[in-house]
């Protein structure tokens, strides 16, 4: 598996949310890491519908009012009570941003935190808040008493099974058969931007999980797009074994030609020029095998 830390999750993520909502695409316009402020507070992703009359009836999207604050928590990001704070105050920045007074109304947004696993600490200092926690939908939890714009909290691994499948194989422990389902789904994709956004997913998810998809791959049945990204991936990871190995036999051949060179009194100076190895490489040469460095 690749190290999970250097993974680019947010591509990922902003894919699966236009994925998901792909049948409300001409409602719905998306803005991601959103700038607040002049001092670059950034929140991840504002969706701004802009017919308001248009029901989503999807679970995740049932929440949207016109102006929706979206924030994504990568599986290695923790979700306190003070990110979510954060997260409310970034609502209030862009509700204050207005051009005039209440021009954007609070009954006309709508705040969004998702993350992959169960964030209990942070559920049990909302109870001690007093604030109601109610799962409308598996995974999705409307929290009410903390501020008056509707709030969600979308926990993925709690996702209803079958279903979301593009936001739930982003994290490191994809089950199977849903990666194995959003795969066959993508091979019916003919729209540019839903295939796009379908690569952005499985370019995460093939991160997270290699040895899964690795598995997966060997399959003749594999579609044609998850197919071209392992090859990319995979030429990158042997070009980059080439490249390397092909450095490391110049950098000896070098190191030869550097140790004839020294054996017969040439200087410091022609033998870098010859093989362009560093001094300080040359130096310790001419310690490994006793022969003094002529300047």
């Amino acid at each position: 598996m690749e190290d999970i830390e250097n993974i680019k999750w947010h591509p990922g993520f902003y894919g699966s949310i236009e994925y998901i909502l792909k049948l409300y695409k001409k409602t719905l316009f998306y803005d991601t890491e959103y700038v607040l402020s002049k001092e670059s507070v950034v929140m991840d992703m504002l969706i701004i519908r802009k017919k308001t009359d248009v029901v989503i009836d999807n679970p995740i999207g049932q929440i949207f009012r016109k102006y929706n604050i979206v924030e994504y928590k990568s599986p290695r990001d923790e979700l306190s009570i003070d990110d979510l704070y954060k997260t409310i105050g970034y609502a209030g920045l862009y509700k204050g941003n207005g051009k005039s007074v209440n021009e954007i109304p609070a009954d006309d947004m709508s705040i969004s935190i998702f993350r992959h696993s169960y964030p209990r600490e942070l559920f049990k200092s909302l109870n001690e808040l007093s604030t109601e926690i109610d799962e409308v939908y598996p995974g999705i939890y409307y929290v009410r008493g903390i501020i008056n714009i509707p709030l969600q909290i979308v926990v993925t691994k709690r996702l209803e099974k079958g279903k979301f499948e593009a936001l739930k194989i982003l994290a490191p422990d994809a089950d199977e058969d849903e990666v194995r389902k959003f795969i066959s789904e993508t091979e019916g994709l003919e729209d540019k931007d839903d295939k796009l956004n379908a690569d952005a997913i499985l370019q995460v998810s093939v991160s997270a999980n290699r040895e899964l998809y690795e598995r997966i791959r060997s399959e003749n049945a594999m579609c044609e797009a998850l197919r071209d990204l392992m090859k990319d991936e995979i030429d990158k990871t042997v070009n980059g074994a080439v490249k390397e190995a092909v450095k490391e036999a110049v950098d000896k051949a070098e190191e030869k030609t550097a140790i004839k060179m020294l054996k017969g009194n040439e200087s410091i100076d022609k033998i870098i020029e010859y093989t362009e190895l560093s001094p300080e490489t040359v130096i310790n040469l001419a310690k490994s095998i006793g022969v003094s460095v002529v300047n």
